[in-house]
This record gives structure tokens, sequence and C-alpha cells, in this order.
């Protein structure tokens, strides 16, 4: 017994990595509170996933996990949809389930993206990307916006289109969805990452962790991440 919980632990030891350790690393000036629990992370995990593989690429190292007990969706016609979330936030997600988001540009709900967004999001030094099964059930695309939307709450999710749906920070370059109710979200897959590079607030541009520093910032509240260049 004891020599199975051993190699199960040794499965599930996902933090342990020197990828890991550097991408956790970058946020050395913050407070405990806002660092990210490696040990909660593994924990919840173990409970409720089963390790799927390890994958090392030149962006970074990939561990997959799969849902042990996925629930079913509300809602007909689920479609694969990807949602991207800092590492940090993965506990509380495991245990609690998917909140909506309030700040949202297509308004309240639970925001996805397809595999394009998905690729962008793990660009960040340290997160975990949900592949999940979602239902949109009545969905109304958000031309040219949201406002344009009669009786938006009549709606159990709004579609934003790239190219089309014009949003405070211009017009949508990457087609994603808001979803009101999480009971119509399936989480099915977890792939947890730490990214040997990442963009810099300032510049955009993509640099290496060695380059990178972690750095204040008063206007977003929290701490941001500055390449050589900009610090």
């Amino acid at each position: 017994m004891k020599d199975g919980k051993r190699r199960r632990a040794k499965a599930l030891r996902l933090p342990d990595t020197a990828a890991f350790e550097q991408a956790a690393a970058i946020r050395g000036g913050v407070t405990k509170k806002e660092h990210t629990d490696l040990r909660e992370v593994r924990r919840h995990l173990e409970a409720t996933c089963y390790p799927a593989g390890k994958q090392t690429t030149c962006s970074g190292v990939f561990y997959t996990y799969v849902m042990r007990s996925p629930k079913k969706p509300k809602g007909a016609a689920p479609r694969v949809l990807w949602h991207g979330t800092p590492l940090k936030n993965l506990p509380g997600i495991l245990s609690r389930g998917l909140s909506p988001s309030w700040g949202g540009l297509l308004g309240p709900g639970v925001y996805f993206g397809g595999r394009q967004k998905a690729e962008l999001f793990m660009r960040d030094p340290l997160g975990a990307l949900l592949q999940c099964e979602v239902s949109l059930g009545e969905c109304a695309d958000a031309i040219p916006d949201v406002g344009a939307i009669r009786n938006v709450s009549a709606y159990d999710s709004i579609h934003g289109v790239p190219g089309a749906t014009n949003t405070l920070a211009g017009l949508l370059r990457m087609e994603e969805w808001a979803v009101r109710n999480p009971e119509r979200v399936s989480i099915k897959e977890i792939r947890v990452f730490a990214s040997r590079a990442g963009h810099c607030t300032a510049c955009g541009r993509m640099s290496n962790l060695d380059e990178m520093r972690s750095s204040w910032s008063a206007s977003a509240k929290d701490f941001v991440y500055l390449c050589t260049n900009c610090c």
C-alpha cells in the first residue's frame, strides 16, 4: 500500500521540475499569500484527476491530467472549448468549480476560447489550461457589440466574433464565448504548464524567464512581468 502511494505521489510531483521552479521564482517579490502554493495544486490534482502524460517542448513543460469523474454539462450539444487560468486559481476551481467573471469584455460569465486563444495563453510563465465540454444553449452574437443585444439576460451565452465584435480594447481579434451558467460547463482535461518564456507587459516582447523581472504596477494593482529593457 505504501509503495502504491509513493508511486502515485511521484507521478503527481509536477512542480518539482526546474521549469516550474524557475517560473514560480519570477514572482520573488510578492507576499507568501500571493505565491502559487504548488503543494496545494498537487493535493487537489491528486484528489480529482489522474496523470495522463508529460511533454517537454521548446516553449516549456506540460503535464496533462484527466478528471476522474467529470460531470455532465447542463444542456444539449456540448462543444469542446478552452479556459485558461493562473495556476494559483486551480485548487479553487477543482474544489468549487468555475465562477463567472463580472468584468469581461462580453459581460458576466465564464470565458472560453478556441484552440488559437489556448495556445496564446500557454505563453504565460505559469498556468493551467482547462479543456471543457460547454453547452452554449441560446447563444447571441455580439455584433457590433454586447450593447446591441436586446435582453442579454435571455441568452445562455454571448459569442464574441473576431473582426466584428467591438470591445473596450477595440475589435475582437480571437473568438471567445461568455457562458452565464457554470452548470453548462464540464471540465474534462487539465494541462498544467510552465513556460520558459513570457510577454513583457510594457513592450510586449517575448523574452526568456531569465530576462524577465517581477515589478509592482500601481495601475494593475498587482505584480507584472517586465523584460530587462523595460525594468
